[in-house]
């Protein structure tokens, strides 16, 4: 799951991320999720592959936000057009049954903004959130 991510062309939907010796294009739609490691981030991709960059997870969450990248977690952040399932133990599953940590501090904002955007929720969230 390690294999290098590489596309071919460069487009308005792709980024383009530091690598430790080369830079990494990856359209935005088919990255599943990132996770913070220290000072670098993983990149997890529709295709099963990943890729440790060279891009603090904050930086890289910044360049993602536009394209409806969400923060879950400290570490993790979900492109919200994968979000399957919401369990109440505490967790989002993504396509491919990929199990992501909602940490507690972050969950009401992150259900609101799925709701907000999709209409992912059945019940409401009254009120919006600072």
């Amino acid at each position: 799951m390690t294999e290098a991510l590489t596309i071919d062309r460069i487009s308005r939907n792709s980024v383009l991320i530091p690598s430790f010796k080369k830079m990494i294009v990856v359209e935005y739609d088919k990255i599943l999720y990132i996770k913070a490691m220290e000072n670098y981030t993983r990149v997890y991709t529709l295709e099963g592959k990943s890729a440790l960059v060279s891009i603090s997870f904050g930086k890289l969450l910044n360049r993602l936000k536009e394209f409806d990248f969400h923060q879950c977690h400290k570490s993790y952040a979900v492109n919200k057009r994968y979000v399957m399932v919401y369990h109440k133990s505490g967790k989002i599953e993504l396509e491919g049954e990929i199990l992501v940590p909602v940490s507690r501090r972050r969950k009401k904002r992150f259900l609101y903004n799925l709701e907000f955007d999709n209409q992912f929720l059945q019940k409401s969230i009254r009120k919006p959130l600072k």
